[in-house]
């Protein structure tokens, strides 16, 4: 049963944020919806985000939006740079950490 009745709040932040990077309201809207989906729902593929909204368009919108789509990954990764460069804790520095990730390492024993 669809769930999601509205976009949570820091998906409503990042469309301020990144709104001017799209050329429509729709644009504006499915990328919400897929940031939303990606956090939320279960099954992460564009069927699996679209059937979790109350309210929604036929998947084949979000799917054409995420494929085929005018808009810019490099200028949105640009963009969510210049915003990390603003908060003291995920700026950059010269005593830089590496996180490390081994959670698809086999792991073997108790």
């Amino acid at each position: 049963m669809p769930a999601i009745v509205e976009f949570p709040h820091v998906v409503r932040e990042a469309i301020d944020e990144f709104g001017d990077l799209f050329s429509c309201e729709p644009q504006r809207r499915h990328f919400a919806e897929y940031l939303t989906g990606l956090m939320v729902a279960a099954n992460k593929t564009v069927t699996g985000i679209n059937s979790e909204f109350v309210e929604t368009t036929d998947q084949s919108c979000l799917n054409r939006f995420v494929t085929a789509a005018d808009w810019s990954e490099e200028a949105i990764n640009e963009r969510r740079l210049e915003l990390m460069q603003r908060d003291p804790t995920t700026r950059y520095s010269n005593q830089g950490v590496i996180a490390l990730d081994d959670t698809l390492i086999d792991h073997d024993g108790k």
